[in-house]
């Protein structure tokens, strides 16, 4: 009987410490992530137009058709200029769209292609 109750307690120790193990790595890769910018435009971004809520979630949309999909952390939008320059459709409206992805060189080069910028911390 004791045995038994010994091997049980060995088992129940060895599968917390495997899910304890198991939990560290995943806080551990999301430490490592990028942050990109892309500052938007008054009618030339591909995802459209819309309040802050509305276009956050067409540049989601975009994001996920435009094969730039990967681990996304999250997508802001700030307004950093409060002057319009010239009111063309590819002059910048003071509000810059910010996406934070998992760390990947590959999904970095993706996001730069299309217009995104690596935003310094």
């Amino acid at each position: 009987m004791k045995t038994t109750l010994r091997y049980g307690m060995c088992m129940l120790i060895a599968a917390a410490i495997n899910f304890l193990a198991g939990c560290a790595k995943e806080e551990l890769a999301t430490d490592k992530t990028i942050t990109l910018a892309y500052a938007q435009t008054q009618c030339a971004d591909p995802w459209g137009y819309g309040t802050d809520d509305v276009v956050i979630s067409k540049l989601r949309q975009y994001i996920d058709s435009a094969g730039l999909s990967g681990p996304l952390l999250s997508i802001s939008i700030k307004q950093v200029n409060d002057m319009a320059v010239c009111l063309a459709c590819t002059c910048p409206t003071g509000k810059v769209f910010f996406v934070s992805v998992l760390a990947s060189d590959e999904l970095k080069q993706k996001f730069l292609k299309a217009g995104f910028t690596e935003n310094p911390r």
